[in-house]
């Protein structure tokens, strides 16, 4: 179920910000992109995310009925507050009442995963889907759940959070300050960590792909070993929740090829066999904008109340 012709959409990243107008096709116009080039404070984010929803709006006929925003973070989907993120620091941001006074328009708000999976199952490869899981690979790792055609929240909206699932007990440390967290070991920034560990030589995830798909051996190493923890953490997915399919997002998951291998080799070793064994693996169909859209996403449904 539909209820706007129009939105905008904006999704907020680790490092980046994007916007843009979405049909209800799911199709946005022009995508307009911030960087964040210094460290998030409350004030450098209120004031890049009204300055870039301006040029979205102008930049097209479309006329936004309601707005959607993605947060990489804990959200308050009720009081539209961006309640905290480990990387950043952000915490308690009224977002929705900031971005409601400027443009008058009804805003929803959601943890990114979670907008992704909602993307997902209404224009993606889960639209016959209604048992699956989505696990985003970028800055950060985080994860969302579908279940029996609804998105699971959780008591306080954490649930699906398999960034925090532990995968090495005397590992790295992460944001979150626990230690071996799968976002530590699995991110963008962790495969960066990992390569320069290897060899001295500092580069990011992006690069190593590149690396590793002209055979450099440390940098098939990193991607193996990734693969091979997000497998350990897909294959609790499996096992506590018994998903048809666990969908692949963010911009790691663009080189999901390399990765394949490593969570294949996971779950063979740790995902019960006899209920698991027609598990699906895929990236998502909605490529590199799955957060925009899934960001649209929210507020078509109106925050994921109303599912087509």
């Amino acid at each position: 179920m539909f209820f706007y012709k129009h939105v905008l959409g904006i999704d907020i990243g680790g490092s980046k910000m994007l916007a843009s107008i979405v049909d209800s096709d799911g199709n946005p116009a022009i995508v307009f992109r911030h960087e964040f080039t210094e460290k998030m404070t409350v004030a450098t984010l209120a004031e890049a995310i009204l300055t870039l929803a301006r040029k979205a709006m102008g930049a097209t006929k479309r006329k936004a009925e309601a707005i959607g925003v993605t947060i990489p973070g804990v959200a308050d989907v009720k009081q539209g507050l961006w309640l905290y993120a480990p990387f950043s620091g952000v915490s308690n941001f009224p977002i929705a009442k900031l971005l409601s006074d400027a443009f008058h328009l009804p805003v929803y708000i959601d943890n990114d995963v979670n907008a992704c999976a909602l993307g997902e199952k209404i224009y993606g490869c889960c639209q016959d889907t209604d048992d699956f899981a989505w696990i985003t690979i970028s800055n950060g790792v985080g994860g969302a759940i579908f279940s029996g055609g609804r998105l699971i929240r959780g008591f306080r909206n954490g649930a699906g959070e398999v960034g925090h699932i532990v995968v090495e007990p005397e590992g790295n440390i992460c944001p979150c300050s626990h230690v071996g967290c799968l976002e530590a070991h699995a991110s963008g920034r962790a495969i960066a960590a990992a390569y320069e560990k290897l060899t001295g030589k500092q580069s990011n995830a992006k690069k190593i792909a590149q690396l590793a798909r002209v055979g450099d051996e440390s940098a098939l190493k990193v991607y193996e070993q990734t693969g091979f923890y997000l497998g350990q953490a897909a294959s609790y997915v499996a096992n506590i929740l018994n998903p048809e399919k666990i969908v692949f997002g963010g911009g790691v998951s663009m080189d999901f090829d390399l990765l394949e291998n490593g969570i294949r080799d996971a779950l063979a070793k740790m995902a019960f066999a006899t209920t698991n064994e027609e598990l699906k693996l895929c990236r998502t169909a909605l490529s590199y904008n799955a957060a925009l859209i899934g960001a649209a996403t929210l507020a078509q449904t109106k925050g994921g109340k109303y599912i087509a």
